[in-house]
């Protein structure tokens, strides 16, 4: 599995900001995997109402091996602009 990441030229970031940025992307796709999962009131095991969090959820088997058991490259591409 590979993570194609592009970043704009024309935001003139940092390069620190430009690799806090490409981070985020690279874990956006895989926390709106869980937050599209669970629902927004929170309930133990039990039904009851909690402000902790128990998850449990469903992500395709190609995914879970190739995200935690496999390598995962990522790639990180530049474009000009957003066009």
């Amino acid at each position: 599995m590979r993570q194609l990441i592009i970043a704009r030229k024309d935001l003139n970031m940092s390069p620190g900001k430009l690799a806090a940025q490409v981070a985020h992307a690279s874990w956006a796709f895989f926390s709106n995997q869980i937050r599209n999962k669970i629902p927004s009131l929170i309930y133990d095991r039990d039904g009851n109402l909690t402000d902790k969090v128990f998850m449990a959820f469903e992500l395709d088997k190609d995914i879970y091996e190739k995200w935690f058991c496999d390598i995962f490259t990522k790639t990180i591409c530049e474009a000009k602009n957003k066009n």
